[in-house]
């Protein structure tokens, strides 16, 4: 993303306030870092210097929210993990009569594992137009 993809903002007196508040408290924990790694015993005084203050900074970062798309992505895949658990738990527990299926009746074999294949991509299908319709909602809201 590019700065001229970015849109403006504005920030209300409240959040200045708010953000006023954090960056204090941002660079209190910063010196409380820094004066912990130059702990002397029986020094008074800890200088800090910007070279102590950028090795911190290159150290502490806002951890960001993930993305809404790996979100919905890892979402995908635990639902497709879920049905294929399940129709591998119903092979096992049929496995039996799906053999003597497959041996005595292959046509009707091949009827079950279309069947079962079109429930599988019906499901996932599913679950991918959900996804599409949520981030047309989001890039709507945004």
């Amino acid at each position: 993303m590019t700065t001229t993809d970015r849109k403006e903002v504005t920030i209300t007196n409240g959040a200045r306030d708010v953000l006023d508040i954090a960056l204090k408290n941002y660079e209190q924990r910063m010196v409380d870092a820094i004066r912990d790694e130059k702990f002397v015993p029986g020094e008074a005084i800890t200088e800090i210097n910007a070279s102590d203050v950028e090795k911190i900074v290159q150290r502490m970062h806002i951890v960001q929210e993930r993305s809404f798309y790996a979100k919905k992505f890892r979402e995908i895949i635990v639902t497709a993990y879920l049905y294929i658990g399940i129709a591998l738990v119903c092979g096992g527990l049929f496995y039996t009569q799906l053999r003597e299926i497959y041996q005595n009746e292959p046509a009707r074999m091949v009827l079950v594992l279309a069947g079962a294949t079109m429930v599988f991509v019906a499901l996932i299908a599913g679950n991918l137009i959900e996804l599409r319709s949520s981030m047309r909602r989001r890039r709507d809201d945004e």
